[in-house]
């Protein structure tokens, strides 16, 4: 009966070894499962915060690039601004000056046409001279009794100073006229 006793107590006491193992198994169990539970919620907060956090630099960083973007884009739509400024002024310039030569064009040109009808007003005056000197010549030799060579030539020598005086200062007033209009388109 001892045996018996002793096979009964170690058969009660490997029963409640057994029980006791697995109520302290499931309490190890149950706080391990605690303690992943608190784990992974802190873990989840911590994300979280990580989020939050990551997503408010990622708006700054966002917002400073956007600023800084925007900077540049003011910046060069300035430097645009200006440079499109130059060109107006210089185009502006640009037809000025080509104004400025179509009207010297245009004043040379009417000049020239001045000289040319100049030229052949002297060249009328010249015929003219010629049939005034021929019958001035006939007269002459009529009323003087030179020779005719000798008429000539006084009566040319006296109508080519005249001409030439005349000439002179139809040229003179022509190139005056041209150096003044020259001044005026030249203001």
């Amino acid at each position: 009966m001892n045996i018996l006793m002793i096979a009964l107590a170690f058969a009660i006491g490997l029963v409640l070894g057994l029980l006791a193992f697995l109520v302290i198994q499931k309490s190890k169990l149950n706080n391990a499962k605690n303690a992943a539970n608190e784990l992974l919620e802190q873990a989840k907060k911590n994300v979280e915060k990580l989020e939050r956090e990551a997503y408010v630099k990622a708006k700054e960083k966002l917002y400073s690039e956007r600023n800084q973007f925007q900077s540049q884009v003011r910046q060069k739509e300035n430097e645009l601004s200006r440079e499109e400024e130059k060109l107006r002024k210089k185009e502006k310039e640009q037809r000025r000056f080509e104004n400025q030569v179509r009207e010297k064009e245009s004043s040379l040109h009417r000049l020239q046409k001045e000289i040319d009808a100049g030229k052949q007003r002297i060249a009328a005056q010249e015929e003219k001279l010629k049939e005034i000197v021929e019958k001035e010549l006939q007269q002459l030799e009529r009323l003087s009794g030179l020779q005719r060579d000798e008429a000539r030539q006084k009566l040319i020598d006296k109508l080519v100073a005249q001409a030439k005086s005349e000439a002179v200062q139809m040229i003179i007033d022509i190139k005056n006229e041209a150096q003044e209009n020259a001044r005026w388109e030249a203001i």
